[in-house]
């Protein structure tokens, strides 16, 4: 299955965040690792991610 992966829900799983979608986070993640689930992301989650990880 392919499916187009939120910015937030990599960044959740990454960053290892509290958040109310943690757990979900990490199950779409091991999919993903498993290859059951194709997951794609954009590509400007890089300036993202580091922009939020600097901010911390």
């Amino acid at each position: 299955m392919l499916t187009f992966l939120d910015t937030d829900v990599a960044i959740t799983f990454l960053t290892n965040q509290e958040d109310p979608f943690t757990k979900e986070a990490a199950e779409i993640m091991f999919l993903c690792g498993e290859r059951k689930l194709t997951g794609y992301l954009a590509m400007h989650i890089t300036a993202y991610f580091g922009a939020k990880v600097n901010k911390r």
